[in-house]
């Protein structure tokens, strides 16, 4: 399958395309890689997004790094590059998950992060180059509340912390890892519970870090 880039479209950090497969032709996902327009090729992580009623493939999406890529691509599904015409892109650090009693450890080259099943925290010791950037990362909600009394208005905020109740590796692979985190925000003092939350993290491999949504 062949791809090419949007017009007024650039080409940097991790990017995400679908392929659609022939009914029958796959039961199981091959191993696929990306052949550029210059014979090079790169590393991609794939995944089966749908099947048809007879349970093969129907869709499944594929992630590479956008600037390993040039303008035309072709996903191949082969899985090993050709010698004598490919010239293989150095891959970066992989991506490594291990599971603890507390959640997952994973590991990229000199960068790691802790991730948190329960608790009040998504993450902890988020290191970058063996260097902690983040010690932990903890959902909070401001909650403002008005109260009116002999024609005076006051406001008071009052602080509740995200309280992690189910957290879902939705993707993972040697170069993205998505983490989907629910739970509810919750009075550390009362214990009053308000608005549940749904947070995604996305992790790259390289330079690319991490982002919450």
């Amino acid at each position: 399958m062949k791809f090419h880039l949007l017009k007024q479209r650039t080409k940097e950090g991790f990017t995400t395309f679908g392929a659609v497969w022939q009914k029958g032709e796959h039961r199981s996902l091959p191993d696929c890689r990306i052949k550029n327009s210059d014979g090079s090729t790169c590393p991609v992580q794939s995944r089966i997004t749908a099947y048809y009623p007879d349970h093969s493939i129907k869709w499944s999406a594929h992630t590479a790094n956008a600037s390993w890529l040039t303008d035309e691509i072709e996903l191949l599904a082969d899985g090993a590059p050709d010698a004598a015409t490919d010239t293989a892109i150095k891959s970066p650090p992989c991506i490594e998950i291990t599971e603890t009693p507390e959640g997952y450890a994973v590991t990229c080259g000199s960068d790691s992060i802790t991730l948190l099943r329960q608790g009040s925290s998504l993450f902890t010791d988020y290191l970058a180059d063996s260097r902690l950037s983040v010690s932990a990362a903890i959902p909070v909600l401001k909650l403002e509340r008005r109260e009116a009394a002999k024609g005076m208005s006051t406001s008071h905020v009052i602080d509740y912390q995200g309280q992690i109740s189910h957290v879902t590796l939705e993707e993972t692979g040697p170069y993205r890892l998505t983490v989907k985190y629910e739970g509810i925000h919750c009075n550390p003092e009362t214990g009053e519970e308000r608005f549940p939350f749904v947070l995604r993290l996305h992790y790259g491999a390289g330079d690319y870090g991490l982002t919450i949504i």
